[in-house]
């Protein structure tokens, strides 16, 4: 569940502060988007890691 993933990080313990936190919608998108910037990070170079190896061409680098 997000609230299990998400919050423990962001410093919110229990779940009634987990939900109160999540009621706000801005601060849910900010925080999706701030993890999809850091997965975008990790996962960019492995692929085009991975297409190199394969013989494919990577546009845009």
């Amino acid at each position: 569940m997000l609230l299990e993933v998400v919050l423990p990080w962001k410093g919110l313990s229990n779940k009634k502060q987990s939900w109160e936190a999540m009621q706000d919608p801005a601060e849910l998108d900010r925080l999706l988007a701030r993890g999809a910037e850091q997965a975008r990070a990790v996962a960019t170079p492995k692929l085009h890691q991975m297409m190199h190896r394969m013989g494919m061409v990577v546009l845009g680098s």
